[in-house]
């Protein structure tokens, strides 16, 4: 089986080392992390889409021949001394030579809104960050003994991988540049969705009430809709968008193609689907509830697109610092939760329960993938407990 050069990477990326760079640069662990996720695979990107030409490919493949293997051992030594400069700026160079200034800079100012960090942190961090990914390339070039076009054929066949990795809404951010080309497509397109389905999701809840599944797969994310279209993020629409679509029935009647009880039994009933419209009215009513709920937001909106691209083993392992970071929003949206009156702790449980049994169903499959749960086990006990927490109705 090919590398998956995202994995690769992003193994290299120790919590250890990710702390470490967050130190030398003034910025919290979670930051880091998250500027990590959208600029690897942002670079992976497009080296991709720069070795789709001859010309492009050989300079890439110059680029990377001349790439230190112990690169690894040198960013760690030179973390907080006077080599983090040189650094830094040799891999803004070499990002520079590959996508032009112009398309670096909107590289590295989109990380920068994405990821909430200053923008000369996020031009740092991605001069820091390009000799990482630049190494991972060099190794697998050597071991495989390639030559500039089968560095672009590599390249070319992780493409999937690539766009699976790229955070939720963030290729879109980078559409127009051209950067990403064709990789950076299904973002548009979901984002897109997104925007429809918000437009349109008073027609969605009215429909959620009567809707029930009849032939979906067992991993449709439509299932999701019910409670994300009445309550948190248009956003999780595109999931249930790509999926099968749901069969309704008409309200009162059961004779219509009976599901199994495996796949309804998650699916949100009309009266969980109404107290959860009814608890976000009540959450946004209260101080600080409408932070809550944009936080609440992000947070699974964020595990949405994490558990969707998980397909295998290397998957999860790709996975795991997106649901690391899912896990520190779900923390965060506790503490601001313990600040509610309790009207509004109550109503955010009533909003994470309507949830619950499809996350915890989905959970489940993504685990039965061979391979997975050596990977993802103890983060996903970690983000149910979160979730359980959250649905608790408050004393």
């Amino acid at each position: 089986m090919a590398t998956n050069l995202i994995s690769l990477v992003m193994q290299s990326l120790t919590p250890d080392l990710i702390s470490r760079i967050a130190s030398a640069f003034g910025l919290d662990a979670s930051a880091t992390q998250k500027v990590a996720s959208a600029a690897v695979p942002a670079l992976l990107g497009g080296f991709t889409q720069v070795a789709g030409t001859p010309d492009g490919a050989r300079k890439l493949y110059d680029a990377v021949s001349q790439q230190s293997p112990g690169i690894l051992d040198s960013l760690t030594n030179v973390l907080g001394g006077s080599g983090q400069k040189t650094l830094e700026q040799n891999g803004l160079n070499l990002v520079s030579s590959l996508f032009g200034g112009s398309n670096t800079q909107t590289l590295a100012s989109t990380i920068s809104r994405f990821a909430g960090v200053d923008p000369g942190a996020s031009s740092s961090l991605l001069g820091l960050l390009a000799p990482v990914v630049t190494g991972a390339l060099a190794t697998q070039a050597n071991a495989g003994n390639l030559d500039a076009s089968g560095l672009a054929r590599m390249l070319s066949s992780q493409k999937s991988s690539i766009q699976a990795a790229l955070p939720a809404g963030f290729g879109d951010l980078l559409k127009g540049s051209g950067l990403l080309g064709d990789i950076a497509g299904v973002a548009g397109q979901t984002t897109r969705a997104a925007s429809a389905a918000a437009q349109s999701t008073t027609y969605a809840a009215q429909q959620a009430a009567r809707a029930t599944t009849s032939t979906a797969s067992s991993m449709n994310w439509a299932y999701w809709v019910i409670p994300a279209a009445l309550v948190l993020a248009a956003g999780w629409w595109m999931f249930g968008h790509r999926a099968t679509p749901l069969v309704r029935e008409q309200a009162g009647t059961e004779t219509q193609q009976p599901a199994s009880s495996e796949t309804t039994a998650s699916v949100p009933t009309g009266n969980m689907a109404a107290s959860a419209t009814q608890a976000l009215t009540v959450l946004k009513g209260v101080p600080g509830g409408t932070e809550i709920a944009d936080q609440t937001t992000s947070a699974l909106d964020k595990l949405s697109s994490t558990l969707n691209g998980i397909k295998d083993a290397a998957t999860a392992q790709t996975a795991l610092p997106q649901l690391q970071d899912a896990h520190t929003q779900l923390d965060k949206v506790g503490g601001l939760a313990a600040q509610l009156p309790t009207a509004g702790r109550g109503a955010l449980a009533t909003i994470v329960a309507a949830s619950m049994p499809t996350i915890n169903k989905h959970l489940d499959q993504i685990l039965a993938i061979p391979g997975v749960a050596a990977v993802l086990q103890q983060p996903v006990d970690a983000l149910r407990s979160n979730l359980e927490t959250l649905a608790k109705a408050p004393a």
